[in-house]
């Protein structure tokens, strides 16, 4: 999800209805919604996570600006701002952390509401030589290559983990069929 997302952004002149191309074909719309809001979701992320950083330049450049301590006084209050300042600034790092764990989910979300969308798009797929030579010699693109390679190798993904259940399923249920004759 988050590399498809970053594929799709990738290009801010097509985004989505040309870059995607005949990978999702007659899909366009279906996938445009969620795609924008996933990359509205993002803006608003982004924004939050700018105001942050700028907070946190704003603290780095008043610590750094001082002017010498000259009585005990100055010298308390300083300590005590240098304190409050290193919790603030902690802070703001935890809050820049945070939103970008937030973004990351945010991008997977996407890639989980567009991979049932790509699922259906293969049975669509023209089969036997005429489909392998339509899509062999259909003009591609080097960004529409790297995305359909980043859906091939998330389904890729999703069926090598779905053979994993498959297989534990059935380990559990031969120990269940070997433990009824004990009970």
């Amino acid at each position: 999800g988050i590399h498809l997302y970053d594929l799709l952004t990738n290009d801010k002149n097509k985004l989505l209805g040309i870059t995607a191309g005949t990978l999702f074909e007659g899909k366009q719309k279906q996938i445009k919604e969620p795609f924008e809001r996933a990359r509205d979701d993002m803006n608003n992320i982004q924004a939050q996570k700018d105001i942050r950083q700028r907070d946190l330049d704003v603290l780095e450049v008043k610590g750094a600006h001082s002017l010498p301590d000259t009585t005990a006084e100055e010298k308390m209050k300083k300590a005590g701002k240098h304190v409050t300042d290193a919790g603030t600034t902690a802070k703001l790092n935890t809050q820049i952390a945070l939103l970008d764990r937030e973004m990351k989910i945010r991008k997977e979300q996407f890639g989980l509401e567009v991979f049932e969308l790509t699922q259906s798009s293969d049975q669509n797929k023209k089969s036997g030589i005429k489909g392998a030579m339509k899509n062999a010699l259909s003009n591609v693109s080097q960004q529409e290559q790297e995305i359909q390679r980043c859906v091939d190798n998330a389904k890729d993904d999703v069926s090598l983990i779905v053979s994993k259940i498959e297989s534990k399923q059935r380990e559990i249920n031969l120990l269940d069929s070997e433990m009824e004759p004990l009970m």
